[in-house]
């Protein structure tokens, strides 16, 4: 015995009603269904029903979009409307705060400038025998987004310094090293506009 595969779930709308159009023309005086439960009249009504409202809702849909177009214009006409308002009443009053307040207007906050950055601080470098990786922890510095990495190979010097990734977090790997060589790693933090001060180097050999 075979069963019908429906798939209702995965049927758009429109899909449906192509569905239910096709069973109910097919299903019409067919004498291998004489008595269809339910009725092929009610199944006809459902189809219907469901075309209208599918009619409806994109009728809608396309009011909301004329409706949401209509509402941004106006939008835009109030901001650049009260943002003229507002360079007057800056202007009227020199700037007092006082009476913009009065008037309706909020004042903007004094920018505070952001606190400088620190230096990195406690890194510490391990090996756990992984062939050409080390693991590096520091502590997490307050206000920085992210941190820089930076190795040079022993002995250290200006110019052996080299940035290897950045990282999100307080740690990170350091991989495709040179296994018995002896590596220098510092790291600082990096917020929006500014770095901070680079931490003390720490040193491995690499296994």
């Amino acid at each position: 015995m075979k069963y019908i595969k429906l798939e209702l779930g995965k049927k758009t709308v429109a899909e449906k009603i192509a569905q239910g159009s096709g069973i109910r023309n097919a299903m019409t005086e067919n004498p291998d269904f004489p008595m269809p439960n339910p009725s092929l009249a009610a199944l006809e009504t459902a189809v219907a029903t469901l075309a209208a409202k599918q009619a409806m809702r994109e009728k809608l849909l396309e009011q909301a979009k004329a409706a949401t177009v209509d509402l941004q214009q106006a939008e835009k006409a109030y901001d650049e409307m009260i943002t003229q308002l507002g360079q007057y009443a800056e202007a009227a009053v020199m700037g007092d705060t006082q009476k913009l307040e009065q008037a309706g207007f909020t004042i903007r906050d004094t920018p505070v400038p952001l606190p400088a950055l620190g230096q990195v601080q406690d890194l510490k470098l391990t090996s756990n025998s992984h062939t050409g990786k080390l693991f590096a922890r520091w502590k997490p510095l307050r206000g920085a987004k992210f941190y820089e990495v930076q190795i040079c190979p022993d002995p250290v010097s200006d110019a052996g310094w080299r940035l290897v990734k950045a990282s999100p977090a307080s740690n990170t790997v350091i991989e495709d090293l040179t296994s018995a060589t002896r590596m220098w790693i510092q790291v600082r933090g990096v917020a929006k506009k500014a770095a901070g001060a680079w931490s003390q180097p720490a040193c491995k050999v690499v296994p």
